[in-house]
């Protein structure tokens, strides 16, 4: 009898410590989503979305390890012990870690998602400033053709002035002279 109480005890034990890491797990995924939003570059949110993905998927890969312990360990032990509040409780337990997969591969998905607009967003950005310098270059073309046509314009004026007047002066010694 001494031999199954602490059999018991152990699992017990076991059960309760899972509970505890499935708890804080959850903790320290809700007190981390806050940190995203203090990036000031999307270089640094793009890192900073890396940095999380990673460790969601290092934390999938956890809740999966943990998730087949009890299946292979605390679930098996709970049947041959026959303890029914105990088999509650690992089901409680196998639900709450199923949710926390779902939510760890729908933050992770999303995660991805946001990378990709960012990325979309910096090309954008890039295109943008590239039509930029086309139209800042053809302006400044344009505005060098435009000076280039006044001042040919002007040299032309000048031009046809100085013939003007040269003309007329012809006329007037020409006028003289009869």
């Amino acid at each position: 009898i001494e031999a199954q109480i602490n059999r018991q005890s152990k699992f017990l034990s076991n059960i309760e410590a899972e509970e505890k890491w499935l708890n804080d797990i959850e903790n320290n995924i809700n007190q981390d989503r806050s940190h995203l939003n203090n990036s000031q570059s999307t270089t640094e949110l793009l890192q900073d979305i890396q940095t999380e993905t990673d460790r969601y998927n290092q934390l999938l890969s956890n809740v999966n390890t943990h998730d087949q312990q009890i299946d292979e360990q605390i679930l098996p032990e709970a049947q041959s012990l026959k303890d029914s509040s105990s088999l509650q409780r690992i089901d409680n337990l196998k639900g709450k870690i199923k949710t926390l997969k779902q939510n760890l591969e729908k933050m992770i998905s999303d995660m991805n998602i946001q990378a990709t607009s960012i990325h979309a967003f910096q090309q954008a950005v890039e295109n943008f400033r590239f039509n930029l310098k086309n139209f800042e270059r053809q302006r400044s073309s344009i505005l060098e053709i435009q000076t280039v046509s006044y001042v040919n314009m002007e040299s032309d004026s000048q031009l046809l002035e100085a013939s003007y007047v040269n003309m007329k002066k012809q006329i007037e010694v020409s006028s003289s002279n009869s």
